[in-house]
């Protein structure tokens, strides 16, 4: 089987991830981060797929009394069981006056 026929696997399988949390403010559901990071990482084991993650700080600068960050996002999928290989890349900002700017970019 291709990477790709795998990929196109793994996508029907996360087509619905049910709602596993509820915010105390505002009473609706939501699909938490750990369930979704739980079911696509389960999947991708499950077809012997990883993945490899590399970002890279384009720029940081100040603007006002904020920090504004632009972060490239390369991600690399590798099937193991033949080498084969898809890889992705996406650039991402986020601002904050305090130490987050990065983090929102690469998020």
């Amino acid at each position: 089987m291709s990477i790709g026929s795998k990929i196109v696997d793994v996508m029907r399988a996360c087509r619905l991830i049910g709602k596993d949390a509820v915010n105390p403010t505002l009473g609706y559901k939501y699909t938490s981060a750990t369930a979704l990071f739980a079911k696509i990482n389960s999947e991708f084991t499950e077809r012997n797929l990883f993945t490899q993650c590399v970002l890279k700080l384009v720029d940081l600068r100040e603007i006002g009394n904020e920090k504004h960050a632009v972060v490239s996002a390369t991600i690399t999928i590798t099937d193991d069981d033949t080498g084969e290989q898809v890889t992705f890349t996406g650039t991402g900002s986020g601002q904050d006056a305090g130490d987050k700017a990065v983090m929102k970019g690469a998020a």
